[in-house]
């Protein structure tokens, strides 16, 4: 997670270097922490909002299918490759599907989700009481 926190500061020019240092191997770490704790997909979250900060999306919808070729229910998965699908004319209509199948399993158990996202993938507000 230190890592999250260092790639997302707005940095100075002298800092980037450094930044780009300590973000090596991030992503070996995660393959290699995935592959003991297959069900811990939520750690991957802050990687995969990385990756499309970055406009990493050919590598981050490769990683989110790994995930969800052994866990094809896994919300973190389906949301990420979703949002990185929606970004090409011919992957809209499937990365909306994974968007919404990724909030009926529970994305927001690891992280919200925009209320009127929600509404635009269909959800409606719950009925207050």
């Amino acid at each position: 997670i230190a890592r999250a926190d260092l790639a997302f500061v707005r940095v100075d020019e002298e800092f980037i270097e450094r930044r780009a240092k300590w973000l090596q191997g991030w992503a070996s770490n995660l393959d290699q922490f995935l592959e003991r704790a297959p069900k811990r997909t939520d750690l991957a979250a802050p990687y995969f909002h990385w990756l499309l900060a970055n406009g990493k999306e050919d590598e981050l919808i490769e990683r989110a299918n790994s995930i969800l070729n052994s866990r094809a229910a896994d919300p973190v998965g389906l949301w990420f490759s979703g949002v990185a699908m929606m970004r090409t004319p011919e992957g809209a209509a499937a990365g909306f599907e994974r968007l919404k199948e990724a909030v009926e399993n529970g994305v927001e158990r690891i992280f919200p989700i925009d209320p009127d996202i929600k509404r635009q993938l269909g959800f409606s507000e719950k009925p207050a009481g």
